[in-house]
């Protein structure tokens, strides 16, 4: 089906859609894609009041189980995460992977009693739950969070950056064993320590900042910057 056909068969889409064709295409491609345009078209005047984008709701109509999502945000929106002030941004980013369920109810559940008192928004969840161990990640917040990184200055922003990816563990437990005695000496803020963790090679990322950042002139926004670089070794003329 074009994407023509699409408007012309689900005029209501181009109210949410705005005529964004990659979204379009991808949703077609799924199984079943007619039949999840056509649901997005008849809650298309909730989807656009509560500011979904076609991006959110790719994500949302992603894979199997789209149209539990689409009933369960339909349904709780406004009472469940609304409320604790969760974009549709955010509940696209939860519902993409596995465990989708899971992870609402526990911000459901938990959210506003653990988390939000300690200064974590939608957002951070959102990141935190992304990949894989999210309920390990939370666990260790809930139990390590206000005694540990907090005192030394970290907040939940930092924190849904360090353990978003791979290694979260070995990662936290470097911030925690020594943020204080090799990074922040040289004046590395806690947002650029999270920032250096957050992707791959974190180690070696680690060692160039603490050998020749000082000597370097640069910012720690323009490390950081060149750090998300896959060139980053390049560029810095690496040398561990």
């Amino acid at each position: 089906m074009s994407v023509a056909t699409v408007y012309e068969r689900f005029p209501a889409l181009e109210s949410i859609l705005d005529r964004e064709s990659a979204h379009v295409t991808k949703i077609v491609q799924e199984m079943d894609g007619e039949k999840r345009l056509a649901i997005i078209a008849q809650h298309a005047s909730f989807l656009t009041e509560h500011g979904f984008s076609g991006n959110d709701l790719e994500n949302i109509v992603h894979g199997t189980g789209w149209q539990e999502k689409i009933n369960w945000i339909i349904t709780n929106y406004d009472t469940v995460l609304n409320p604790m002030r969760f974009k549709s941004y955010h509940v696209g980013c939860i519902v993409v992977g596995a465990d989708w369920n899971a992870k609402l109810d526990w911000a459901k559940n938990n959210f506003k009693t653990i988390l939000e008192p300690m200064g974590f928004n939608g957002y951070h969840y959102s990141q935190i739950v992304t990949n894989a161990d999210w309920n390990a990640k939370l666990d260790w917040a809930k139990n390590n969070f206000k005694t540990i990184l907090e005192p030394m200055g970290f907040n939940g922003s930092h924190y849904s950056q360090i353990v978003r990816n791979d290694d979260w563990n070995a990662k936290l437990d470097w911030i925690v064993a020594h943020y204080a005695s090799d990074l922040h000496p040289l004046g590395i803020t806690q947002s650029t320590a999270a920032k250096i963790v957050r992707g791959g090679e974190w180690k070696e990322k680690l060692q160039w900042t603490i050998k020749h950042f000082p000597k370097s002139g640069r910012r720690q926004s323009e490390l950081c910057s060149i750090l998300e670089k896959s060139d980053w070794k390049e560029q810095l003329g690496y040398a561990a």
